[in-house]
């Protein structure tokens, strides 16, 4: 499951490499997520999307690999942060532009929480984290 979850990754890394992307979708502003023991998925198309969520997560280890892509980025901002269970943020970034962060090492600290918030957002996001095979 760990390589599964990996793979997607690293493609949704290299695809999110490609700008204008034509993405189509049925539901505009509406969030996909996953969330399993040991990852966590979230993708939405958003069309001046106001989304505000927290999800508690569910991971057993403190090595952990993130990958976010932004694309088709038209307007709005956001932020996306996962905290630990002191409510210390291990991994922050902005929501307001095209964006590749690929392999993101988590600071060693066991993730609790993930906050998703987006104001007027249009574009496309895919943020994916899990738990990183040694």
């Amino acid at each position: 499951m760990k390589a599964l979850i990996t793979a997607l990754i690293l493609a949704v890394s290299v695809s999110g490499c490609i700008h204008n992307l034509d993405i189509e979708t049925p539901i505009d502003n509406f969030p996909i997520v996953a969330n399993t023991a040991d990852a966590y998925t979230f993708t939405v198309l958003g069309n001046d999307a106001n989304i505000n969520r927290q999800d508690n997560l569910n991971f057993s280890t403190d090595v952990v690999v993130a990958s976010l892509t932004i694309s088709n980025y038209g307007a709005g901002d956001g932020t996306l942060r996962i905290t630990d269970s002191n409510g210390e943020i291990i991994f922050e970034e902005t929501l307001n532009g095209d964006k590749v962060v690929a392999n993101a090492e988590l600071a060693g600290k066991l993730p609790q929480s993930v906050a998703i918030d987006m104001t007027d957002f249009s574009g496309h996001i895919v943020f994916a984290f899990s738990a990183k095979d040694e």
